[in-house]
């Protein structure tokens, strides 16, 4: 089985400062850049294109105090919701904008799910931090675009 099928996903965090635009059909979305060095992330999106992104249902239910855009989810079980299309053989997140290796953005990022928010890689003060597991799962999802690792 491939890196790209049958993983499920969680978060990437985004660096303050400097900002740069991507445009959409409503406008434009606004992403981060760390001054004189570039969070990998943004360049980045593997993990939005190879994982599906599951959650408990009321993250996706405004009455149960859910702030992930229904519209953007597709359920997966009575109680499990995920992410519109990464419930696929090739997934990628419909909230995904951008081409992954690239330039990418979440168009939901203050909304996005709790696996995406736990995602163990931040970048912090201009230094990448990770465990080791969730370092080597980032490189797996990197691996399946032909991306080159991402080190401590």
């Amino acid at each position: 089985m491939s890196a790209r099928r049958g993983a499920t996903f969680s978060s990437v965090s985004r660096a303050p400062s400097a900002r740069y635009t991507i445009p959409t059909e409503a406008g434009s979305l606004e992403s981060e850049r760390m001054e004189g060095q570039c969070n990998p992330c943004l360049s980045c999106g593997a993990c939005c294109a190879c994982m599906r992104v599951s959650f408990y249902w009321s993250e996706a239910d405004p009455d149960f105090g859910g702030v992930v855009p229904v519209e953007m989810t597709e359920r997966v079980a009575p109680l499990l919701r995920c992410m519109k299309g990464t419930n696929s053989p090739q997934p990628r997140c419909a909230a995904l904008q951008g081409q992954v290796g690239q330039t990418v953005v979440c168009r939901i990022y203050p909304q996005r799910p709790s696996p995406c928010r736990e995602f163990g890689i931040r970048w912090e003060n201009g230094a990448l931090e990770a465990s080791p597991s969730e370092l080597e799962r980032c490189n797996r999802a990197r691996a399946s675009y032909g991306l080159p690792p991402l080190g401590l």
